[in-house]
């Protein structure tokens, strides 16, 4: 039987629908009111501290940079930007400058930029962000003064190229510490050292060691650098899923070298330059 409703009757009748989904949607809401009040203070301590973090960077990259003048980096003011780095900045701030499994941030934001350089001289763009990971742990502006040396070795950049046994031009010895060119400049060399040993962990033993070092195969599986850069490369890998194919036969290469071992530091250990840095003759 059809029953009939006026316009008072049919207004209850929604009304008595409408009323229990207020109150549920209400109640919803104030369960939300209740967990932004348990959260509001770790999300705003989380939101300052990650300011305070974009503040401290920006200035100590605005002083690295202030650094140049009249055709000279000063190294001398730059050396204890380092220190600040790599003493104060990276463990205060640690998780917005460190993946999970160690490598540096700014390195796998660089991924597509180090891929580019790596395809441009035929590398593995993963084996090239390695050695800038052991290198200078991703500080674009690190600097390593190797005062043990007969004559003084300054290393600069991601990669700590030697500008004395290289031939930098004043173009890029002004823009060294750019990551474009500092990635040409380490990858240049690093393609002559793959071109002269045809093995991946020869060639960064001769990165490290020099072109012209004694570079034997028991050399390289003791040698401390090479291994720990031939783990990082793993480890960057985990982070970069997709790779650079125009460097199949540097990846049947790495494929057929010897096991890992444990010498170098644990990954994931933020390293300031080491005094082994590129030798480019």
């Amino acid at each position: 039987m059809a029953i009939c409703m006026n316009s008072t009757m049919r207004k209850a009748a929604v009304a008595l629908v409408i009323t229990p989904m207020a109150l549920a949607s209400l109640s919803r809401g104030v369960a939300k009111d209740e967990v932004s009040d348990e959260t509001r203070a770790l999300f705003d301590k989380d939101r300052i501290e990650l300011f305070e973090f974009n503040r401290a960077r920006h200035e100590l990259f605005r002083k690295a940079e202030s650094c140049y003048s009249e055709g000279a980096w000063d190294l001398r003011r730059m050396v204890p930007l380092c220190d600040n780095y790599y003493d104060r900045l990276l463990p205060r701030f640690r998780k917005y400058m460190v993946m999970p499994n160690g490598v540096p941030k700014p390195l796998i934001e660089a991924l597509p930029l180090i891929t580019e350089v790596a395809d441009q001289y035929k590398l593995d763009p993963d084996l090239l962000a390695a050695i800038d990971y052991k290198e200078s742990y991703g500080f674009k502006y690190a600097v390593h003064v190797d005062t043990a040396a007969a004559m003084p070795e300054v290393s600069l950049g991601w990669g700590q190229i030697n500008i004395a046994a290289n031939r930098v031009s004043d173009e890029e010895y002004k823009h060294i510490f750019q990551e474009r060119v500092n990635l040409e400049l380490s990858a240049k060399f690093l393609r002559k050292c793959f071109d002269r040993y045809h093995s991946a962990e020869r060639a960064v033993y001769a990165y490290n060691h020099g072109l012209y070092a004694r570079n034997t195969p028991w050399r390289v599986r003791h040698d401390p650098y090479t291994q720990t850069v031939m783990r990082y490369r793993e480890l960057v890998r985990e982070d970069n899923p997709s790779h650079c194919e125009a460097a199949p036969m540097m990846r049947r290469q790495a494929s057929a070298e010897s096991p890992l071992s444990d010498a170098g530091q644990a990954a994931g250990q933020p390293q300031r330059p080491s005094a082994g840095t590129v030798q480019m003759r």
